[in-house]
């Protein structure tokens, strides 16, 4: 049994080009996901005089450098919420250790901190340069 044609149309599988039957509902959702970005991400600016704006894909390639910066910054969030899953049991322990006079407490406890340190350096950098995507692919 065959599967029904759920694409929109635009060729391909169904379209006797080479293909084997009518594409999947799956590939056909996809379809109409890259067509819907195309109409209203990639050119927004369709009917907007030129002077607004010379063509949609300014607009896109701004949007989509904008949403790789907020990516980048929730990407971060996070890589610091996991570490803090792992640095709150870890700083208990060697808390625990250093109270119970065991010298493995304390360097653990200077290792933590540098730790914190450079995470402090790494949330900066990564703060910085997404701050700055939008103007670097401008």
């Amino acid at each position: 049994m065959r599967k029904k044609d759920r694409s929109s149309g635009s060729g391909g599988r169904d379209g006797g080009e080479g293909g084997d039957g009518p594409i999947s509902p799956g590939l056909a959702q996809v379809e109409q996901a890259v067509q819907f970005t195309n109409a209203e991400v990639l050119a927004p600016t369709w009917g907007l005089p030129g002077k607004i704006m010379p063509t949609g894909m300014d607009v896109g390639a701004n949007a989509l450098a904008e949403q790789a910066g907020a990516m980048m910054i929730e990407d971060m969030r996070t890589y610091l919420q996991s570490t803090e899953m792992v640095l709150v049991p870890a700083t208990a322990k060697a808390l625990n250790e250093a109270l119970e006079g065991n010298p493995a407490g304390a360097v653990t406890i200077g290792l933590i901190e540098t730790m914190l340190t450079a995470i402090a350096a790494y949330s900066a950098v990564i703060i910085a340069n997404a701050g700055k995507t939008a103007g670097d692919f401008a």
